[in-house]
């Protein structure tokens, strides 16, 4: 299990920006994760083993990133990216987000899982299992931040795709951008209206406690609205 320590290589991420046809912009992230997707029978048996593996899976994402900003300690991550920084790979990072009424379109995302695995003998025959695979690996996208919720009005999924690699195991997670899909609190704290100064960025930054303070103020339902 990779260690907060040192950074172990158990995956990489590409980030890419991406612009629809209405101009919009959003990150593209492809996860190349050294594992792979385990067969739901080896670790529902017992919560203990769903948790560990959902921890696994979290720091993989973790030092993905790390090494993605050239950063070979997760210490060195952090002190450029504290906790109390919105961080744009991992936006919803320390973020509790209220219930709501209506889910806004830049909340949500859609995950893209890909089994890679050395034979054809390794696929998983049933899809319900083969659907389970990606509980995990929700579940650290949510605990690292990197998505609002998994729950089904946050996350649009599919079945993974299962395919035959070059003798090795390896899980490939992509979270397109969705088609009007913008950064939230990024995009609208740093380009405010002209009639709203910037009152609340902070040498180019926002902090946790800001996005926390605008989602609630931006997105709540139309009768929960604060002023």
């Amino acid at each position: 299990m990779p260690k907060r320590g040192r950074v172990a290589i158990a995956g990489t991420v590409k980030v890419t920006d991406h612009e629809d046809v209405l101009g919009q912009r959003g990150l593209v992230l492809e996860f190349r994760i050294a594992r792979r997707l385990d067969s739901p029978n080896l670790w529902r048996r017992h919560h203990m083993s769903g948790h560990k593996l959902m921890s696994w899976w979290t720091q993989a994402f973790e030092q993905a990133i790390a090494l993605h900003r050239g950063h070979l300690s997760m210490a060195a991550h952090a002190l450029e990216w504290p906790d109390d920084v919105l961080d744009p790979l991992r936006p919803f990072r320390g973020v509790k987000l209220e219930k709501l009424r209506e889910i806004p379109r830049e909340l949500r995302r859609r995950v893209q899982l890909i089994r890679q695995v050395p034979s054809a003998r390794n696929f998983l025959r049933d899809d319900d299992d083969l659907t389970y695979t990606a509980k995990p690996v929700h579940d650290a996208l949510k605990n690292a931040g990197i998505i609002a919720d998994d729950g089904r009005a946050y996350l649009e999924t599919e079945i993974p795709r299962q395919v035959v690699g070059l003798g090795d195991w390896t899980t490939v997670i992509v979270l397109p951008a969705l088609e009007g899909y913008t950064r939230p609190a990024i995009e609208r704290v740093e380009d405010p209206p002209a009639a709203d100064p910037p009152a609340i960025v902070t040498g180019g930054r926002v902090t946790v406690a800001q996005l926390r303070d605008l989602l609630a103020g931006a997105i709540a339902g139309p009768r929960g609205r604060r002023r």
